[in-house]
């Protein structure tokens, strides 16, 4: 139920009552006027009101609606992550080459792309992230880290780093162009028999068309067995992975 209110800051919207229903549980009803009247309020009185953009107020009360789901890999894409995190997808990016993630609430260094700067750096998989160019990471999304991190090519970016049996120590990398692609295939002999290793390091945009010309290759080779080699993987797209799940 919407209502509106003509005052003092102008023409304003409220939402008095929203009824949300979910098949698995009773229906319930929650009243949101507090949220209006608290974005009534900021926009009323904060002291640099005029400065105030309604784009992120409204990105921002989506986003602590996502996180009080309770679940740390659910994120809310405001239009400029999404379109960083489409980029990434690509393969094409300019960075420092590390895929990173969350665990236990932190911000972790995955896996450093081989022959990246991250990697020359001395970056190593679960080296936590503490901050970005001295901004702590503290409630940060793995988006809002890696567009931080991201910047143009020969600028640098100083990462504090922990590591477990270390004190923190800062890391400047200079940033460079990321090319990478998400299947890789090598081949090993294991007891006399040839041993195919397929790296999967995520499900993007090029990923389907490389598995699939992976597969035509080791099929060729005739090999004993495919590892598959799924490790750092920190995801990407749902149907992608779909996918390469059914062609097994």
């Amino acid at each position: 139920r919407l209502g509106y209110n003509i005052g003092d800051a102008g023409l304003s919207f409220s939402a008095k009552e929203f009824k949300l229903v979910n098949k698995n549980n009773p229906s319930q009803e929650v009243d949101y006027s507090l949220l209006w009247q608290a974005i009534d309020v900021v926009s009323r009185k904060y002291i640099d009101k005029d400065q105030i953009d309604q784009k992120k107020v409204l990105y921002g009360a989506i986003s602590g609606a996502v996180r009080a789901g309770g679940d740390e890999y659910t994120e809310f894409f405001d239009p400029e992550t999404l379109a960083v995190f489409r980029t990434e997808l690509k393969g094409t990016f300019s960075g420092i080459g590390a895929e990173i993630g969350k665990q236990n609430g932190n911000i972790v260094i995955m896996a450093p792309i081989e022959g990246s700067p991250a990697q020359k750096a001395g970056l190593r998989p679960k080296d936590v992230i503490v901050k970005i160019n001295d901004q702590t990471v503290a409630g940060w999304t793995t988006d809002q880290a890696a567009s931080n991190i991201r910047g143009e090519v020969g600028t640098s970016v100083k990462l504090t780093i922990y590591r477990e049996g270390q004190d923190a120590f800062d890391l400047t990398i200079v940033r460079a162009q990321i090319e990478i692609k998400s299947v890789k295939v090598a081949y090993k002999e294991i007891n006399g028999k040839q041993i195919a290793i397929l790296t999967i390091s995520k499900f993007g945009d090029d990923t389907e068309k490389l598995f699939n010309s992976a597969v035509t290759e080791i099929k060729n080779k005739n090999v004993a067995g495919i590892v598959v080699d799924l490790r750092n993987n920190p995801g990407g797209y749902l149907d992608a992975s779909v996918v390469l799940a059914s062609d097994w």
